[in-house]
């Protein structure tokens, strides 16, 4: 099997890099036939060790031309064997071994990209003892040639420590994306499989949703149609602190929580439920809280309980144009043991309209910084009166998007409800 991998690497097609390899290696090899051609081998007892790197060379150059240009790279053998040939010329050539630093100084260099910063000191090790020896063998290390010598190896490590760091820098980047693309893709999932599927159908009651993930990383936005089982709705919509899969990986919790606080609650209070989610949430996400709306509303009824833990961004849009912004009434959930939430009914006339959106709309920003802002988006749903939910939502996002140049740091979710009492259940979703 393994045999088989490598037979089917070898005949891969070759990239950019390979070619260059091919082009490079190729010059050598001409060089060398040529110094080959024009005997340039020394007659003295160096002559075999000059011959014996120029053999090498040309066979190691004739290989990984034929293997680069195959698409096979044999990164480990040719760094081995440059430095074997070259360090068998230097030590052929004697006094002149001071014009292959550069081969030296690459050879670090490459070990540095490929093998990172212990790779590329263990090379310079060896590639320092051995230009020791060469330097000690060529002639005695006189005041002028000590001087040479150190700064040589200085520079050799030089090169080793600025190419190790660059690898390991690169290698540290390479890792950060891929763990970033990870995070993105898991709490993009997670996103995604924890958003309902449908709007529910509520007569009277005319709903559109919109939501849009951030354009980097997802954030915690999250909400829910629950059925009370008495014919009426909970609409939940909320954020969880944080960002990515941090944030997304508590809403589940916090949706329970509440979830939870809803169905065990008699009275259907809703405020009663926030306390009992805030009391789960406490405990179990100590370090954490959440900002969350609860909308309660039933069948052909424009009578509305709201109860709200920390989320201030719930409009009412009368049908004569007036825009009603309802306060939280309380702290976020988790923040705190000591907290009493309170209900508050509010009461609909045909045509009037609820938005109910998160922090991604009012905190957006222009290129210039300037955040889109609550008073904005009340003269914006002014200029929208008299629209279908749909429309609503739609021109909120697209005008947020526009006033961010379609750039936006954090998501968005934007729930409208218009009451309709003659309008059979009507829904309208964009997910």
């Amino acid at each position: 099997m393994r045999l088989h991998r490598l037979r089917a690497s070898a005949l891969q097609p070759p990239d950019a890099s390979d070619w260059i390899v091919v082009v490079v290696r190729s010059l050598l090899l001409i060089m060398l036939a040529s110094l080959v051609t024009r005997g340039w081998v020394w007659t003295d007892d160096r002559g075999l060790i000059a011959a014996s790197a120029l053999t090498l060379a040309l066979v190691l150059n004739a290989i990984a031309v034929v293997t680069h240009w195959r698409g096979f790279s044999l990164r480990m053998p040719s760094l081995i064997i440059d430095a074997i040939w070259v360090w068998l010329w230097m030590a052929a050539v004697g006094e002149q071994s001071i014009y292959f630093m550069p081969m030296l100084v690459l050879i670090v260099i490459i070990a540095g990209m490929w093998y990172r910063l212990i790779g590329s000191f263990l090379t310079a090790s060896l590639c320092g003892a051995f230009w020791l020896y060469i330097r000690h063998e060529a002639s005695s290390i006189m005041a002028m040639q000590l001087w040479i010598t150190l700064s040589s190896l200085s520079f050799i490590f030089l090169a080793a420590l600025l190419s190790g760091y660059m690898s390991e820098a690169r290698l540290y980047a390479e890792h950060m994306l891929a763990k970033y693309r990870q995070e993105m893709f898991a709490s993009r999932y997670l996103h995604e499989h924890m958003t309902p599927k449908e709007l529910p159908r509520i007569s009277g009651w005319q709903l559109a949703r919109l939501s849009r993930p951030a354009r980097v990383v997802v954030g915690g936005d999250f909400h829910d149609f629950i059925n009370c089982g008495d014919g009426s709705y909970a609409i939940l919509l909320g954020d969880v602190c944080g960002k990515g899969i941090d944030a997304q990986i508590r809403v589940p919790t916090v949706k329970s929580a509440i979830k939870l606080g809803l169905k065990s609650n008699s009275t259907m209070r809703l405020s009663d439920a926030l306390n009992i989610a805030n009391g789960i949430l406490v405990e179990e996400l100590p370090e954490a809280f959440a900002t969350a709306v609860i909308l309660r509303v039933a069948q052909n009824d424009g009578c509305v309980n709201v109860a709200s833990a920390g989320h201030a961004f719930t409009l009412l849009l009368r049908a004569d144009g007036a825009v009603e912004h309802l306060r939280a009434s309380g702290p976020p959930l988790g923040a705190s043991h000591d907290v009493n939430y309170s209900d508050e009914q509010i009461c609909l006339s045909e045509g009037d309209v609820l938005v109910v959106l998160t922090d991604g709309v009012i905190e957006a920003r222009s290129e210039s910084g300037e955040p889109f802002g609550i008073e904005r988006l009340r003269a914006l749903l002014c200029r929208l009166n008299g629209l279908d939910a749909h429309k609503i939502a739609s021109s909120i996002l697209e005008e947020t998007l526009k006033f961010s140049a379609r750039a936006t740091d954090d998501d968005i979710t934007i729930i409208v409800a218009k009451y309709l009492p003659e309008l059979n259940s009507k829904s309208h979703d964009e997910r």
